[in-house]
């Protein structure tokens, strides 16, 4: 009796130390994008998926009080946050703009939507994403380019911050 009590306490303390180690766990702060040749083949399609804490984060930082994803004037802001800290280079090295489509709260992700007027394939591209690394300084974008069946993905990290000694 005094076994099975022992053993039944060992396996809620076990419980209890996985569901305690779970809830602590650190999220890693990735941002991704996602680059696309339109069906039509005359535009680049991009996505941008940030996760909804991140995207409070910004907001915050932007003197936004109380960050609410359902405003679509703050879903707007976060929009062109975004658009800011998303550069692509024409295959001519020129800066070229694309388009904001819209963005939209699904779950615990905004992503915001992107279309770039092109003859180029996307891979003839040059991208960089600094999105968030102002906020977080382990941050790591990806931009996935898609060339037919193959995806080629670029990674972006936040630069650490020289101690000051």
């Amino acid at each position: 009796m005094l076994r099975s009590h022992l053993l039944n306490m060992l396996g809620i303390i076990l419980i209890l130390g996985f569901s305690t180690m779970h809830a602590t766990a650190h999220r890693q702060h990735h941002m991704w994008t996602t680059v696309v040749q339109a069906e039509t083949q005359e535009a680049l399609e991009i996505s941008h998926r940030i996760h909804a804490q991140d995207a409070i984060k910004i907001l915050r930082n932007m003197g936004v009080i109380n960050p609410e994803l359902t405003s679509l004037q703050e879903l707007a802001q976060l929009a062109l946050y975004l658009e800011s800290t998303f550069i692509i280079t024409s295959p001519d090295g020129i800066p070229t703009q694309p388009k904001l489509i819209g963005s939209e709260l699904e779950g615990n992700y905004v992503f915001v939507y992107q279309e770039l007027a092109s003859g180029h394939h996307p891979g003839e591209y040059s991208y960089q994403s600094s999105g968030l690394m102002e906020v977080h300084s382990d941050q790591i974008n990806y931009v996935q380019i898609y060339h037919g069946n193959r995806v080629e993905t670029l990674e972006f990290q936040a630069k650490p911050t020289p101690a000051v000694s």
